[in-house]
């Protein structure tokens, strides 16, 4: 059966279309505007869903990148007058001209980094949410390919 914090978002994400259809007929009733109160309460419910989905202490590839500091360092030897914001958009691009066995180093780095923040952290268990995190890290491969065509 899973756990409170995956059956959240389910639900919420299930109940939005009923919302919908509850509002309009307040609305109708009411003679109220539709829209307005859909703006306001559903995205009350998206910010909330937002709050909910997030994992904490799960890492990807390139937020291992991004916390390394031995890039950090070179970037800032390169450009030593350089604000944080600036070295932060150097990193991307960056991150797009490593090579796949490069990045692979930091697909590990990112793996046990997710392994011993989760042990840290109660509830869930490690396996599963690293399964999740290998799937993301799929699907952002695939979508730096569409981004490069």
């Amino acid at each position: 059966m899973p756990s409170n914090r995956q059956l959240i978002p389910i639900i919420l994400k299930n109940i939005t279309p009923v919302l919908e259809n509850l509002i309009e007929r307040i609305a109708e009733d009411h003679d109220l505007d539709s829209k307005i109160l859909k703006r306001k309460y559903l995205n009350e419910l998206k910010t909330y869903k937002k709050k909910v989905s997030r994992r904490k202490g799960i890492i990807n590839a390139y937020a291992a990148f991004l916390g390394d500091k031995s890039v950090e360092e070179r970037l800032r030897k390169q450009n030593p007058d350089a604000t944080f914001g600036e070295l932060s958009k150097l990193k991307g691009p960056l991150w797009k001209s490593l090579s796949d066995d490069e990045k692979k180093v930091y697909k590990d780095k990112a793996k046990k980094q997710t392994e011993c923040n989760l042990q840290n952290l109660q509830g869930g268990s490690s396996v599963q949410q690293l399964e999740i995190v290998n799937e993301e890290e799929e699907e952002e491969e695939e979508e730096v390919v569409v981004d490069d065509q």
